[in-house]
């Protein structure tokens, strides 16, 4: 099962990759969340989830995909994609330091 949350103009980019309507949520308060905001927003998934894609802009992505994985990532470019193993039982134990940077990857990456 796969939760997908977005802000509304990310909806488009969700139903392109297929994922199933109902699985798509909008929350629109994401648009110029800090990260602690975002952060909370990733608490309040349901745990019957076992993914989330989260569409958001910066600097709060790359300001949270660093405090997630507990380093500095430099900036996420526009299109930038952040892959996370997150280490917790729930989506509200979710803090600082408890994920596994797997991906970073953007369109202008030079070894691409």
């Amino acid at each position: 099962f796969v939760v997908v949350f977005l802000l509304a103009l990310g909806k488009l980019l969700a139903e392109a990759m297929g994922c199933p309507c109902d699985a798509i949520q909008t929350d629109d308060t994401i648009y110029g969340a800090d990260p602690e905001a975002l952060l909370e927003v990733i608490r309040g998934l349901p745990d019957t989830a076992s993914r989330a894609m989260v569409v958001g802009h910066n600097p709060t992505v790359t300001e949270l995909g660093g405090e997630l994985a507990g380093r500095e990532l430099g900036n996420v470019p526009t299109c930038g994609v952040l892959l996370f193993r997150i280490d917790a039982d729930q989506w509200n134990q979710t803090a600082p330091r408890t994920a596994e940077l797997l991906d970073f990857d953007y369109p202008k990456r030079p070894d691409h």
